[in-house]
């Protein structure tokens, strides 16, 4: 769905084996498939020059057609495994993987790599963290190719930051948002079946000039947005 060209996360053991045999199977049959048909035409030669009788010459020619059949079969196969190479792959914003070239599986998603990923996405529609608080990016449909759940995860990672990050020029980016932009941030939060947001709407009416209100709510709900946003994005990840 979207160009990735963020740095690749760590595979599993067990993916970074299964990517090396596939990466070099093609390789093996190759080699394989090249020996027999040497050896094929070696035992056909011998059959008809060197052996003693017509039965021992017959024997060594079924086995080298045999050889050399299995060699095509092999060659045949070569030929699949590169078309399904040439296969392109939807890149996946959480799972995808640059060193292979493939989707990660979803096994392998957790907080952190949803965290990083948004983080990513976010640096890709924005050129800084105060356009997120400045302008109001829910509008631009295309940024999110009019996948509504990663709006959510968008409103759920601005909310984390800010918990998470606790810097107070980031606090006020916050504090002096339009109320358009907080109200899109709880619009896309309860469209995941979330009153969440309804609290940042009243905290954040109700601020008068100081958000130390706002950051106790959500320095105490760090945990929750973790689970909303982790959650939200493995029950959609097939949309993204």
């Amino acid at each position: 769905m979207h160009e990735i060209h963020a740095e690749s996360l760590g595979l599993t053991v067990m993916e970074k084996i299964k990517n090396a045999v596939k990466n070099n199977l093609s390789l093996i049959l190759a080699i394989i498939s090249a020996l027999l048909i040497v050896v094929g035409v070696i035992f056909i030669v011998l059959g008809i020059t060197s052996a003693k009788t017509t039965f021992t010459a017959v024997m060594f020619i079924i086995t080298a057609l045999v050889m050399i059949l299995l060699g095509c079969v092999m060659v045949y196969f070569i030929l699949l495994l590169k078309g399904e190479g040439n296969a392109p792959v939807e890149p996946n914003l959480f799972l995808y993987d640059s060193n292979s070239g493939e989707n990660m599986s979803e096994d392998v998603l957790d907080f952190e790599l949803v965290n990083k990923r948004m983080a990513f996405f976010m640096s890709r529609i924005t050129p800084s963290v105060k356009d997120m608080w400045t302008t109001n990016l829910f509008a631009n449909d295309e940024a999110f190719d009019d996948v509504d759940e990663l709006k959510t995860l968008l409103a759920y990672k601005m909310l984390y930051d800010l918990a998470d990050k606790d810097i107070p020029g980031l606090w006020n980016l916050y504090l002096n948002a339009d109320a358009e932009i907080i109200e899109s941030i709880a619009d896309y939060i309860e469209a995941n079946g979330d009153e969440f947001g309804k609290y940042i709407i009243k905290l954040h009416s109700t601020a008068s000039g100081s958000f130390e209100k706002s950051r106790k709510f959500l320095m105490d709900n760090k945990a929750y947005l973790e689970s909303k946003m982790f959650n939200c994005a493995k029950n959609n990840i097939e949309k993204f």
